[in-house]
């Protein structure tokens, strides 16, 4: 029930930046940015992911984070995997404590956040989404998620 609510409150702070490819709408589909080098995904201490809400989130990312993945795709992909998942019974994040920042950073501060730990990469290795676009989306983040360790979560800003 906490990760539902968890993800409805990303929904909500994040309305606007995503769509299903795999859905007919009338909301665009996020495009790849014009520089291959975006930022994505930031590896951080757990220390430090569990004291994002008590400042300036992104700042603490872009200053203490180390860029583990770039994409040609703005984070929006993020949301549309975290609802790709969610409507497959998978639950990604972290969980606990970091879930409950991120909803802070999510209310607060307006930004959601995606943290993910290395089970988040396990739930989607075998995981094979219709359409092109979804199975890359899905193997992005799968890959950010591979790069958290005992000591370190990822966190994917989800800009607008």
């Amino acid at each position: 029930m906490a990760r539902a609510l968890a993800a409805v409150l990303l929904a909500a702070a994040m309305i606007g930046c995503g769509s299903d490819p795999e859905a007919t709408s009338s909301t665009p589909t996020p495009r790849p940015t014009a520089e291959p080098t975006y930022a994505f995904a930031y590896r951080l201490p757990l220390a430090t992911a569990r004291r994002l809400a008590d400042g300036d989130a992104y700042a603490t990312i872009e200053q203490e984070g180390e860029v583990v993945l770039e994409s040609e795709w703005d984070s929006s992909v993020a949301l549309d995997v975290l609802t790709w998942a969610l409507d497959r019974g998978i639950d990604l994040g972290a969980g606990g404590e970091l879930e409950r920042v991120a909803a802070r950073v999510a209310e607060e501060q307006e930004l959601g956040l995606l943290v993910l730990g290395r089970r988040d990469a396990g739930a989607l290795a075998g995981e094979q989404p219709r359409g092109t676009r979804m199975r890359e989306w899905v193997e992005l983040v799968r890959r950010a998620a591979a790069a958290s360790d005992a000591r370190h979560v990822v966190v994917i800003p989800m800009l607008d």
